[in-house]
């Protein structure tokens, strides 16, 4: 059967169709987005379609890793030992929201932490926003042979010597083929309550999981002024495409916040891929002229020494690479093989971050940054191999 390439009007992402499903409607697996195909050389106009055109099945991409965070229409549960089962996918979510509604949903963005969001306690009655999470794995964004978990908010925990509570998620023991045929808030009638929780709070909220992730890595719960009647719940979902998800069910894929956050998973995609070119044009030019990476030598990250302004990033600060650590500054050029233990020290002076970097046979070099700039070192040393200790 002929394959042709089908462009998602929302996200420009290239999808994978048939000449024959010209005209109908279907749904992007990254963004959500509902749309009529369109393939110009067959169909100029297209038809309005009716219930029968419409697409069951979402469009696949190629390349699965490339899609974290799609929302499938299926869902594929582990059981034990008996292969999988598939599950029907949440209907699509509401309409887009004007630019200044968000549903009471408000987005928080950390680099290290992920997307945050805040939202009243009393939305944990309403089903619908329950049964909204996407059906794919809150950690990595696969999209097969996921488990049921439910959110746990700890620190309403009425108990506090049951150690699963002390988790972001509980796992779910029910068994994949009873849940066939059930989707959205259907699934909700055939979960648990979370228990030794207090309401709203014991009410199910389901997401789902691989083999390979944990809830803690993938999902933080808070709540603000407990015992309040304006309380406000922190759901944290660190894997920004899954979290772009969640978001655009409730206000869909034109809203600003939405598109911004699609932004960010974009670029933290790049970063992990290929985090040279993820840094700007400019900022390459600027460290090129102080760093050179060898043959078969991997940049793995930049810091930037905040004692310059945001026009000279890249005039100072240090790289890692998978060889080496390059401190640059103020004319001063220093290296630290990572063969060599790095001892890495922060203090605090003036109400700035000081990263002291030293080894053995190098002399000390001080960076001033931000404390995930120190993390980000850190991480880089150890992808690398290398050792490191910190010192107090």
């Amino acid at each position: 059967m002929t394959e042709v390439l089908i462009l998602c009007p929302a996200c420009k992402i290239e999808l994978h169709g048939t000449p024959e499903m010209a005209g109908k409607r279907a749904r992007c697996q990254r963004c959500g987005e509902v749309f009529v195909i369109s393939i110009p050389h067959l169909h100029p106009q297209p038809k309005t379609p009716g219930l029968d055109d419409t697409i069951v099945d979402w469009l696949a991409e190629g390349d699965v890793d490339e899609s974290p965070g799609a929302q499938p229409t299926q869902v594929t549960m582990t059981m034990d030992g008996t292969g999988t089962t598939p599950v029907q996918g949440h209907p699509p979510g509401r309409a887009n929201a004007p630019q200044g509604e968000t549903g009471q949903l408000q987005l928080k963005l950390s680099e290290t932490r992920g997307a945050r969001f805040s939202f009243p306690r009393e939305r944990l009655l309403e089903e619908a926003f329950r049964a909204s999470m996407p059906q794919c794995c809150l950690g990595c964004g696969v999209e097969h042979d996921l488990l049921v978990n439910l959110v746990v908010w700890h620190d309403q925990v009425l108990r506090q010597d049951i150690p699963a509570l002390t988790h972001s998620g509980i796992p779910v023991k029910v068994q994949a083929e009873s849940l066939m045929g059930f989707d959205g808030e259907n699934l909700l009638d055939r979960l648990p309550k979370v228990p030794h929780m207090p309401a709203p709070f014991d009410e199910p909220m389901p997401f789902f999981l691989c083999a390979k992730c944990s809830s803690d890595e993938a999902l933080t719960t808070a709540v603000h002024a407990a015992g309040d009647a304006d309380a406000q719940c922190e759901l944290g979902i660190r894997s920004l495409f899954p979290a772009a998800a969640f978001l655009g069910r409730h206000v869909g894929t034109q809203h600003e916040q939405y598109k911004k956050l699609i932004k960010a998973a974009r670029y933290a995609r790049l970063k992990k891929k290929d985090p040279w070119r993820a840094l700007p044009p400019p900022v390459r030019n600027r460290i090129a002229n102080w760093f050179k990476c060898g043959k078969d030598e991997k940049f793995l990250c930049y810091v930037p020494d905040s004692d310059r302004g945001k026009a000279e990033i890249g005039m100072s600060g240090v790289v890692v690479s998978g060889e080496r650590i390059v401190y640059f500054k103020y004319g001063a050029l220093r290296q630290i093989n990572l063969t060599e233990e790095v001892r890495l020290r922060v203090e605090k002076t003036h109400e700035r971050y000081q990263l002291h970097l030293t080894s053995a046979n190098s002399k000390d070099c001080v960076l001033h940054c931000e404390p995930a700039g120190a993390e980000a070192i850190r991480r880089a040393i150890r992808k690398a191999g290398g050792k490191y200790s910190f010192l107090r």
